[in-house]
């Protein structure tokens, strides 16, 4: 009785939160834009973090500023709880919106894992646009506005199931682009956002055409892939920031970049795990 009242407390919490729109981030005029004009998403149901992942971050005009040279608006879509009743008709809104603007058109694609609150990491997104002079479309479906842990403990299969819907779709209409016509696709995720970007498929769905990277920072204890790569390490190396196979296929970092220092070249998918925290 008292778990179900605390729960029930913090869903009112959470909700609120989750529903609050900032005066400083109006809706979009920019039809590329999740929310804006001729979007299949509304303002409103896009969440508080989603409307802040559309509304903030650099344009073409600041990436070409900071890196003098020419650029792309970069193109981002958020699907929030709201925006439709269940998991995969919330992943029909986000494959759809992304053939709205063109995102399969870009030279990368990112399906970004959001945590619990629904946040994306922006100094990850921000850094990505930069570096790819806006070539890129990012794209993150809402599965909870809970704080990780709550999410993880309370319903931990609701995010299972909003991922592997996301994944499907998206990769399913990828695989069917000629290969010399497509975005390079990769995965990210943070926290628990890690654990379930890292549940979103299995090897059957792509191991005849895998997609080209994952990004995975601050996994959860119990994230597949993480526990089985520490365990799988090279002798000689530590649990925290292990060797792999030479790290051909998975690299581990931490607040020091590790990634190009392993003697082994990136294979056809390459895997990278941060084991800096951050939790939101």
């Amino acid at each position: 009785m008292l778990a179900r009242a605390a729960l029930h407390l913090f869903d009112g919490v959470y909700s609120e939160l989750d529903a609050r729109i900032e005066e400083d981030r109006a809706a979009p005029t920019d039809s590329l834009k999740s929310g804006g004009p001729g979007s299949f998403l509304t303002w409103q149901t896009l969440s508080r973090q989603g409307r802040r992942m559309i509304a903030d971050g650099p344009d073409r005009e600041q990436i070409e500023a900071l890196t003098d040279q020419l650029a792309r608006e970069p193109l981002r879509v958020y699907v929030g709880l709201a925006s439709a009743e269940t998991p995969m008709e919330r992943a029909q809104l986000a494959l759809a919106e992304l053939q709205r603007i063109g995102a399969f058109d870009r030279g990368h694609l990112v399906i970004a894992t959001p945590t619990g609150t629904g946040w994306v990491d922006e100094e990850s997104q921000d850094a990505l646009e930069y570096v790819l002079a806006g070539d890129v479309a990012t794209v993150a479906v809402q599965y909870s506005y809970f704080a990780s842990w709550l999410a993880l403990l309370s319903n931990s299969d609701y995010g299972v199931e909003t991922s592997r819907a996301v994944f499907r779709l998206i990769y399913e209409h990828w695989h069917s682009l000629p290969k010399t016509r497509r975005p390079r696709l990769y995965l990210h995720g943070l926290s628990l956002g890690a654990l379930n970007s890292d549940l979103s498929h299995d090897l059957q769905q792509v191991i005849d055409d895998p997609f080209d990277g994952a990004l995975w920072s601050g996994p959860p204890f119990n994230m597949p892939t993480w526990r089985n790569a520490v365990a799988a390490r090279d002798a000689g190396t530590t649990a925290w920031l292990p060797v792999v196979r030479g790290g051909a296929v998975v690299r581990f970092t931490a607040q020091t970049d590790h990634l190009e220092m392993p003697p082994a070249r990136w294979g056809r998918t390459g895997w990278s795990f941060s084991n800096m925290r951050a939790t939101r």
